[in-house]
């Protein structure tokens, strides 16, 4: 087995063991995750090698001195034997700053990232709502047409970060950024994307997010301006993802999402994300 640099003749192989480390998809030809070429591109994506198959991969995402660990995926039968382990350590060889992730509930992943310094923050809900049955709730907020640089730079004060080409990615997805504006006045913005590239077997679904708040007053209203936003794309399932502290989790509920399922915020520092003023997806951290 050997780690070596991605290429673009990998996403196949890395689709594919992502394909067989997930348990409640449905069935069918996907095509390559996009992730995978941002990774590449933007990024450091590595593959474990055992006689020309792609058993495994891992992805990092380093802005501002900051990496983000993107993916570490190793496929079933190769489990258990190290890889997670030695693609980590690749990864961050020449890393020195912080480090944070979105871990799956699996404890061996949870125990393998603690040993590189990552600790939990918090856990952090996927949530789905179908459309037709999803009441936004009063807002006075209203999403007005964004300049990418007003975006890039509210994510700037918010995140600390140069992130200009995560937030461009996003673009690339279908993102429709948004200002939240109350009277004239900028509180925030607002990303919705669709159709949802991790979500290929429902092809009718829309993400609401990154939002980014002045105020974590204002998260709340902004997302039910883009709950109302995302009624112009034709889809029946809205999604998000929050922490399980943020204030707005119980509006969100009673409005009509669900959690779908459960990630843990693992970091090496527990302030890298404001968790009440910015809410990331698993793309835009």
């Amino acid at each position: 087995m050997i780690i070596r640099a991605a290429t673009e003749a990998d996403f196949q192989g890395c689709t594919a063991v992502w394909l067989s480390t997930q348990t409640d998809l449905g069935a069918g030809p996907i095509a390559d995750q996009p992730l995978n070429a941002h990774e590449l591109h933007t990024g450091r994506l590595l593959v474990a090698d055992v006689d020309g198959e792609v058993v495994g991969f891992g992805a990092t995402l380093t802005r501002s001195g900051v990496a983000y660990l993107a993916d570490l995926f190793v496929t079933p039968p190769y489990q258990n034997r190290g890889i997670g382990r030695r693609l980590m350590e690749v990864l961050l060889a020449d890393h020195s700053g912080a480090l944070f992730t979105f871990a799956s509930p699996d404890p061996r992943s949870q125990g393998l990232y603690e040993q590189f310094g990552m600790r939990a923050v918090e856990p952090y809900h996927y949530l789905d709502a179908q459309v037709d049955t999803l009441v936004p709730w009063e807002t006075d907020v209203e999403l007005l047409s964004a300049d990418f640089a007003d975006i890039v730079a509210i994510d700037d004060a918010l995140t600390g970060r140069n992130r200009g080409d995560d937030l461009d990615y996003a673009k690339t997805l279908g993102a429709t950024w948004y200002l939240a504006s109350r009277h004239g006045v900028c509180v925030g913005a607002v990303a919705a994307v669709a159709p949802v590239w991790w979500n290929p077997w429902h092809p009718q679904s829309a993400r609401i997010g990154p939002v980014m708040a002045h105020d974590a007053a204002d998260i709340a209203a902004i997302m039910s301006s883009a709950i109302s936003a995302t009624a112009a794309l034709d889809v029946d399932v809205v999604s998000t993802f929050v922490p399980s502290s943020l204030s707005a989790l119980p509006v969100l509920l009673r409005a009509g999402f669900e959690v779908v399922d459960t990630d843990l915020l693992m970091a090496s520092d527990d302030t890298l994300i404001d968790r009440h003023r910015y809410l990331p997806t698993v793309d835009t951290p």
